[in-house]
C-alpha cells in the first residue's frame, strides 16, 4: 500500500493512487453533523426523549389512573392530561428549534470554501468535499 523511508532527519510515506483510493473508502467523511433529528425522525425520537423523563412518566401514568372512574375523584377524566400535552408541546417546539438552527450552522460549516491542490494549481472546494489525503 505504501513505502515508508526514514533516516534520522526525516520520515516519508510514499503512497500508491489504490492504496489512497482504500484509506478513502474507510476513512469518514469531513461532513459536519451536529443535528440529533431528520424529518422523519423526530417525532418518534423526541417522543421517546419527552418520555426519558420520570416526571412525564409519572404524570402520563396519573393521567391513565384518572379514566378509571371506579378509583378516580374526576369522574374518568384524565384531567392531569392537558398540562402533560402542554409541557411535552412547549419542549418539542424548542427541542425543533434547536434543531434547526444545528441544521442550519451544519450547512454553513459543510459549505463553507477551502483551496485544495489538484493537479498543479489550487482550486476552490467546499469543506465537505475535502478527503483523506487532500492537500488543503
Amino acid at each position: 500500500m505504501g513505502l515508508i523511508q526514514e533516516d534520522s532527519n526525516n520520515r516519508e510515506i510514499g503512497l500508491t493512487k489504490e492504496g489512497l483510493a482504500l484509506i478513502r473508502k474507510e476513512a469518514k467523511s469531513n461532513v459536519v453533523l451536529t443535528s440529533k433529528y431528520s424529518l422523519l425522525s423526530f417525532l418518534p425520537l423526541n417522543l421517546y426523549e419527552q418520555f426519558k423523563k420520570v416526571a412525564n412518566i409519572y404524570f402520563l401514568l396519573i393521567s391513565f389512573l384518572q379514566t378509571i372512574p371506579s378509583i378516580s375523584d374526576s369522574g374518568g377524566r384524565p384531567t392531569m392530561l392537558a398540562p402533560l400535552i402542554f409541557v411535552v408541546l412547549v419542549a418539542m417546539i424548542k427541542d425543533a428549534f434547536e434543531d434547526y438552527k444545528r441544521h442550519a450552522e451544519d450547512a454553513k460549516e459543510n459549505n463553507a470554501t477551502a483551496m485544495r491542490f489538484e493537479g498543479n494549481s489550487f482550486k476552490q472546494c467546499r469543506w465537505a468535499d475535502i478527503q483523506v489525503g487532500d492537500f488543503v
